[in-house]
């Protein structure tokens, strides 16, 4: 029997960003959700290069799925066309702008459009690691801004014109940027379906709550954490926040932020998912000042787990997550200190926020169940 799909598999690993990002956890559980509901006449590529989850691995050999490697991105458009595959999905497409797939109906995931939403921020310079790598940004965005911002324009044009798709992305906020941004595109093309965000891994009721607050993704300037360790020092440094710690999950460098009071934080490097199931369990408080998100895992996954959550209010953030978190302006600082003293001084309002979280999280699981299996069909019947 001939396979209908090509599932991209790439997507699942990891980026030159980051070994855990959304995207590949966004992708990974649309591949376990087809097994789930019984989806495996389909075969996938993935980079032999890269790291692959052996839990997908065991996987395809257990349900005769065949796995393909492919060492470059012209490979994957020369595979599909000889194979003639009826369709190609990919939830990481970015770099296949230039493919012409012929007859295959190319099923593509954008999952946010950041660049072009936030193309740069005044801090970023912190999140350089020597002084060339600094001396590069500064003379792009001194001479290059507009040049920079033009190419990733063309880049998205040339996915977003590929005439026979659909694009499936994860939220309303990212929706409407596309088709704020290319006012070509035709909305029935686009289909919004939450992502998985899955249960909790134990009882959330079995670890209690430490005293610390939690960062995540703290190497990348996007989630703009930079300015909540500049809150929580001053606080600490001011007397405030008694007792209270902060776990940095993420930060590889840990000369990147010039820390007065180092004895108050633990700067952690890239952890598994274990280690930082257990932090969103036991945080006291997770603190997210993300300067863009197309959707926006963490603040759900601690919520899981009854971790009030204090957020940016900006792009899908407040969608997603709605009045079951304590909203904040990313770019100010104050605001920032503002909202850490509200939650530590204000017990009601932490208890309020913990109960406002389980019945968001249970109102997006029953979403899910009625978007997942849409999605599906759409991309595997």
């Amino acid at each position: 029997m001939k396979k209908k799909l090509l599932f991209d598999l790439i997507a699942t690993q990891p980026s030159p960003e980051a070994k855990f990002h959304g995207g590949a956890e966004y992708a990974t559980n649309i591949f376990l959700n087809a097994l789930d509901h019984g989806y495996t006449n389909f075969d996938c590529i993935y980079n032999p290069k890269l790291d692959l989850n052996d839990k997908i691995k065991t996987l395809c050999i257990k349900n005769d799925i065949n796995l393909y490697p492919i060492g470059s991105i012209s490979q994957v458009e020369n595979f599909i066309n000889k194979n003639k595959y009826i369709k190609f999905y990919s939830s990481l497409p970015y770099e296949y702008d230039k493919f012409n797939l012929n007859n295959t109906f190319f099923i593509m995931d954008v999952l946010g459009i950041r660049e072009l939403e936030m193309p740069g921020d005044s801090f970023e310079l912190f999140y350089r690691n020597n002084v060339y790598s600094k001396l590069k940004l500064l003379i792009r965005k001194a001479f290059f801004k507009k040049r920079t911002k033009a190419k990733l324009y063309k880049k998205y044009e040339g996915l977003l014109s590929i005439k026979n798709k659909h694009i499936l992305t994860i939220s309303q906020h990212s929706k409407y940027s596309l088709l704020n941004f290319f006012p070509y595109l035709n909305e029935n093309e686009i289909t919004v379906t939450y992502p998985s965000i899955g249960y909790p891994t134990k009882d959330y009721n079995s670890e209690k709550k430490e005293d610390f607050f939690l960062l995540v993704s703290a190497n990348r300037w996007i989630k703009n954490n930079y300015r909540a360790i500049i809150a929580l020092d001053t606080l600490f440094s001011e007397g405030k926040l008694a007792n209270k710690k902060v776990i940095v999950v993420g930060l590889p460098n840990k000369l990147i932020f010039k820390i007065k009071n180092k004895d108050r934080f633990i700067l952690k490097d890239y952890v598994n998912q274990e280690e930082l199931d257990f932090y969103y369990k036991t945080a006291y408080c997770l603190i997210y000042p993300t300067l863009n998100e197309g959707f926006g895992y963490p603040p759900l996954h601690a919520m899981k787990y009854k971790t009030p959550v204090l957020a940016s209010a900006i792009s899908a953030v407040t969608e997603i997550c709605q009045d079951a978190v304590l909203y904040f302006n990313p770019f100010s600082i104050s605001e920032i200190r503002n909202r850490i003293l509200q939650i530590d001084n204000d017990l009601k309002l932490y208890n309020n926020l913990q109960r406002k979280g389980e019945l968001r999280i249970d109102s997006l699981l029953e979403a899910q169940k009625k978007m997942h299996s849409e999605l599906l069909k759409t991309i595997f019947e």
